[in-house]
């Protein structure tokens, strides 16, 4: 299976590096403007289906991007963002980002997914995807933290201190054959 992953558009709290997590916060004018760009460079691509987070980000980027396309655009609440808790509208210096990102560390904070229970949402999602559409080419709009977990499934050696420093841009396409 091919699997695309991309990011959705920049907000205003992206902007301002607040984390967002759950909370819906629309695309700004720059990030409408991302999503017609990654539109224009997904135009050579072909898509069997899209799977996207069910978050307004990632649904109005997912509506720019397919914009044109005969091809089914479903909602997927395991491409929901990772739950930040009581860091969520807060920025990432009142807590510390890089050991919510650690692995070994597992942090979890108020009301917010660890680590290891988030990938663990994501990464059957994933295994699905492989098990039911094998040979298919497969686009998700989703979340930075979500594109993390991808790209954790497919490069485990991801998967170490350095986590919470790689995070997708805004609208970049990541591509992986699973």
């Amino acid at each position: 299976m091919k699997l695309y992953a991309i990011r959705h558009g920049k907000t205003d709290w992206n902007v301002r590096r607040v984390m967002q997590g759950r909370v819906d916060v629309p695309l700004n004018d720059q990030g409408l403007a991302q999503a017609r760009e990654a539109k224009e460079n997904l135009r050579g691509y072909a898509f069997d289906r899209v799977f996207v987070s069910p978050q307004i980000r990632a649904m109005q980027t997912a509506r720019i991007v397919t914009e044109g396309r005969n091809v089914p655009v479903i909602p997927e609440e395991a491409l929901r963002e990772r739950s930040y808790g009581v860091y969520e509208g807060k920025s990432r210096d009142d807590f510390c980002y890089e050991d919510f990102w650690n692995w070994e560390k597992d942090v979890s904070y108020e009301n917010a997914e660890s680590i290891r229970a988030f990938f663990g949402r994501v990464w059957p999602f994933l295994d699905s995807l492989k098990n039911r559409y094998p040979g298919e080419k497969i686009l998700l709009v989703t979340h930075g933290g979500v594109i993390r977990a991808i790209e954790c499934y497919a490069h485990p050696d991801m998967m170490n201190d350095q986590l919470g420093r790689w995070l997708p841009g805004n609208c970049s396409i990541l591509e992986y054959d699973l």
